[in-house]
């Protein structure tokens, strides 16, 4: 009776074991499809950034620069399992593909705003 009132009890310990384990990999993947469509957002966010700013005479090579410094930031530092749940796309994905939306727009170059930039901020520097 004892034997198999263990037997019993540990069964029981490995059902809630294996059902919390199967909760847990549920909600991971559930956070997996709902990073997708936020990823889905920061990259439609870039392709109209590039139009965006080729139609304002910007240059949208400016978003080339912003994301190369970030990539040396995050460099090596993400895991496979945050990689899934990200909520934005990896960085070098994101610079090819803003440098592919560039050369389809046509735009080679523009303004950087420089200038335009130092006269508005000049005030903040006195």
């Amino acid at each position: 009776m004892r034997g198999w009132l263990t037997q019993l009890l540990a069964g029981m310990l490995v059902a809630q074991a294996l059902t919390g384990c199967a909760a847990v990999r549920q909600r991971l993947g559930q956070a997996g499809v709902m990073a997708r469509f936020s990823r889905d957002d920061e990259l439609q966010a870039d392709r109209l950034a590039v139009r965006y700013l080729a139609a304002t005479g910007y240059d949208p090579n400016g978003l080339v620069s912003l994301f190369k410094v970030l990539a040396v930031q995050e460099a090596g530092s993400r895991t496979p399992l945050e990689l899934f749940l990200a909520s934005h796309p990896e960085t070098q994905d994101r610079i090819r593909r803003i440098e592919t939306a560039i050369a389809k727009s046509g735009t080679t170059s523009g303004d950087r705003g420089k200038e335009r930039f130092q006269r508005g901020t000049a005030s903040l520097r006195r």
